[in-house]
């Protein structure tokens, strides 16, 4: 009898551990799958958050482009009107028939922000403004009306022109820097919001 109760013990021993064995798979399988989920989640905020770093990049480079054409622009024709040298224009005809271009670009990294879509709007209207007041110094300059050229450079719109086209500028790459920023401040999953 001794025999038949130690082998119903070892049974009952053997049963209880596979039973042990079984919760411990299952356990060990639910934080498995836990874990994978939280890492799953962390990279795909991971990804999502270097795509908006790029548009950000973007945005920020043909930002700076804009600037730049309508700096080039300006030192062209004022290269122009010191010189008479029709080759200073190359820079501001070159930056006037890439504008269009470097506005499409950047309005290609704003769809849906309307606060940034408007002000694009006045960036374009802006530079077309200051194209437009170039274009009226040379002319005048061509036809030798010096005097109505030299009235409109001493207007100092030109200059009014390049200071709104900064702030503007300055206005859509401050707002998409706010939208990285918050997007870089969410809370990401596996991180302990808990503090102490």
């Amino acid at each position: 009898m001794t025999k038949s109760r130690n082998f119903l013990n070892t049974v009952n021993d053997l049963y209880s551990r596979v039973g042990l064995f079984i919760a411990s798979t299952v356990l060990l399988g639910s934080l498995l799958i836990g874990s994978s989920f939280i890492a799953w989640r962390a990279n795909v905020q991971q990804q999502e958050l270097a795509r908006l770093n790029s548009e950000t990049i973007a945005l920020l480079r043909d930002a700076h482009r804009i600037r730049l054409a309508a700096l080039e622009a300006l030192r062209g024709q004022r290269g122009y009107l010191l010189t008479g040298d029709p080759r200073y224009l190359e820079p501001m005809l070159e930056s006037e028939s890439e504008l269009p271009g470097l506005m499409a670009a950047l309005r290609s990294h704003i769809d849906g922000n309307e606060e940034n879509t408007r002000e694009l709007q006045r960036l374009g209207n802006e530079v077309q403004s200051y194209f437009m007041d170039l274009r009226t110094v040379i002319v005048f300059e061509n036809a030798g009306l010096k005097k109505e050229m030299l009235d409109v450079v001493r207007t100092g719109h030109a200059r009014r022109s390049i200071n709104r086209i900064n702030a503007d500028v300055q206005r859509i790459v401050t707002r998409e820097r706010a939208r990285l920023g918050s997007a870089r401040s969410t809370p990401r999953p596996g991180r302990s919001t808990i503090s102490c």
